[in-house]
């Protein structure tokens, strides 16, 4: 406005020639300079060429140069600068800029907590070059990540040291993760919770053990544990093996067989599911060329280097400008970009940060689009204000701090301390998202119930069928006693009916038709066919015993001819042996036989000679 534009010539006017008075906070420690940005009447910016002189001059040191002077600097607030309530430094932890800066003022001797400024963006219609032009030129020290480029150092600023890695990189929504080359043993055991997995054991071996129970009565043979676990087991592969005899058994057996066929048909779909699920293709992006060629939306932050560079490198790209870069991140959250682009060291600070990533959902993608450096910047100022010589301490102070680790530790302890999220820990959630996928005890319930419910009432019915079958026993016993009683007590009655017959013949015809007479006819006949069955029986014993006399024999006469056999062979050997001793000593007869003609020869022509 025109009444601001008189106010601030009238002020310049008045201090013509002089180091502006700065704008003093009320608090200590609070934000000392309050200009409005890019406010061209103000300079806050000191002349230090009387202590470049001294330099030269030898009076003082190089690290020492900047020894008791008030460091006027313009900080940008953000997670690494953050101010308080009341608008004064942490005391407890300034943050990163805030511990850089009182290691720097701890080395060189200066001081900066009571002559700062401070910034929340780089304003309406801006560029954070045009930002950091004003900010050096107006300040001895802009103090933020300002990234390296060409067009910052030919505008006269200087970086020192850098401490930021500020890499351009890409940020994505990961929506799965590819599994086609990992390893997974028990990857097998995924279609159910493992709840599951220990109910199905659980019910196999007691099912096996109830068909034992249920088929070992009858038949006792079937009270074979290993060969009964092998059949359970192969019963899941639907090869049914059973082979029950009683009913109760058969019943059993259709209840295990119609179980398992369940289990298998359960998890055979749910790990084709799982599978489909798990393997389903995703865009692979290995650079931001990639991204551009499947016109993925990717979201810059305008105001940023970043920004300027991706849209006058890839000018087909399809960017979404923003005006944070916390914007930009959230564009990827909520679906309106697909990728994000951003510096690396930002996206470290986003990543464990909940208000950005709490579903640990967005990963970085690809490989680095630009390598980029960033740290602390100053004016080029070698010979108004000789500004250049906060450039070199600093710089020859960061150096020596990131040698000695001092950087590294400091990122260490912000990370500790700005951190409410770690996403190694919530890993966990994605063994949740699979087991979703997993049927569980719950679901398949039903199945466990059906075979329970068959299982038991097949138990019974074996149960039934065993009482039965020892009553019955039981009966026949005592009917086979009570039958041998009256026998007895009907050979006695006839007995005294043979002696007594002639005082009772008038009775004869009376007896007969009497219920006495009929029970002992009945108790006679039921003694007769006893006696039949016994008979039958003993026969068949003696039939046995006589087959068992004549496998008897016929095994004595099959020793009897291996006897024989072996008498023979051993003759046979003796007498092979002896043919074989008599060639020898026929071959011993001849050598010798031959050795006394050769003799008698040589003996001859001995005479020959003495003839």
């Amino acid at each position: 406005s025109s009444s601001k534009f008189v106010i601030n010539f009238f002020l310049l006017l008045l201090f013509w020639g002089k180091e502006p008075l700065p704008f003093v906070a009320k608090a200590q420690e609070a934000p000392r300079f309050t200009t409005e940005l890019y406010d061209p009447f103000f300079n806050y910016r000191q002349d230090v060429c009387d202590r470049h002189r001294q330099y030269y001059s030898g009076e003082v040191a190089f690290r020492d140069t900047l020894n008791g002077f008030e460091l006027r600097s313009m900080i940008g607030v953000s997670s690494l600068f953050q101010l308080r309530e009341d608008g004064t430094i942490d005391p407890q932890y300034p943050g990163l800029f805030g511990v850089l800066l009182d290691e720097l003022a701890l080395r060189a001797g200066f001081t900066w907590r009571d002559s700062y400024a401070v910034y929340y963006g780089a304003g309406e219609n801006k560029t954070y070059t045009d930002l950091v032009v004003w900010g050096s030129e107006t300040y001895d020290l802009m103090v933020d990540w300002w990234n390296t480029s060409v067009e910052r150092l030919q505008k006269g600023i200087g970086f020192p040291e850098g401490f930021y890695d500020a890499s351009y990189i890409l940020i994505g929504k990961q929506d799965g993760e590819d599994s086609s080359s990992k390893v997974d043993v028990f990857n097998f055991l995924r279609p159910f919770n493992m709840t599951l997995w220990w109910a199905i054991l659980g019910t196999t071996i007691i099912s096996i053990l109830a068909y034992m129970v249920i088929e070992g009565s009858p038949n006792k043979e079937a009270w074979n544990v290993g060969w009964n676990l092998y059949l359970g087991i192969l019963m899941f592969t639907q090869h049914f093996s059973y082979e029950p005899v009683s009913a109760p058994g058969r019943l059993f057996g259709a209840s295990m067989a119609f179980w398992s066929l369940l289990i298998i048909v359960a998890y055979t779909a749910n790990l084709a599911s799982f599978f489909v699920a798990q393997n389903s293709p995703t865009i692979q992006i290995n650079s931001i060329d990639d991204a551009i060629r499947a016109n993925m939306r990717i979201c810059t932050w305008d105001a940023a280097a970043s920004g300027a560079y991706a849209k006058a490198q890839y000018p087909q790209g399809i960017f979404i400008g923003k005006e944070t870069e916390e914007e930009s991140l959230l564009g990827v959250t909520t679906g309106e970009c697909d990728l994000c682009l951003m510096s690396l060291k930002s996206w470290e600070q986003y990543e464990s940060d909940r208000e950005y990533n709490g579903d640990c959902n967005l990963v970085w993608v690809g490989r680095v689009v630009k390598f980029v450096e960033a740290g602390f910047a100053v004016k080029n100022d070698a010979g108004v204000k000789c500004t250049s010589l906060v450039h070199d301490v600093l710089n020859m102070h960061l150096v020596e701090m990131s040698g000695e680790g001092f950087i590294d530790n400091a990122w260490t302890e912000f990370f500790a301390r700005s951190r409410d999220l770690d996403c190694s820990a919530e890993s966990g959630e994605e063994e949740e998202s699979v087991e979703d996928l997993q049927l569980t005890l719950s679901q398949m319930a039903g199945t466990f119930i059906v075979h329970a419910c068959a299982g038991a009432f097949a138990v019974l019915l074996a149960a039934l069928q065993f009482f039965r079958r020892k009553l019955e026993e039981r009966k026949t016993r005592v009917n086979i006693g009570d039958g041998m009683g009256k026998a007895e007590k009907v050979h006695s009655f006839s007995l005294i009916d043979l002696l007594g017959s002639t005082e009772h013949e008038r009775d004869s015809e009376e007896y007969k038709d009497s219920e006495e007479y009929k029970d002992s006819e009945k108790d006679t006949s039921s003694l007769s066919y006893l006696q039949e069955q016994l008979h039958d029986l003993h026969t068949t014993q003696e039939d046995t015993n006589s087959n068992l006399k004549n496998l008897s024999a016929a095994q004595e006469a099959q020793k009897e001819e291996m006897t024989k056999m072996m008498a023979l062979l051993k003759a046979m050997y003796r007498k092979q042996a002896n043919q074989e001793r008599s060639q020898s000593q026929s071959l011993l007869q001849l050598s010798q036989l031959q050795l006394s003609q050769s003799e008698h020869l040589g003996s001859q022509s001995e005479l020959e000679n003495l003839n």
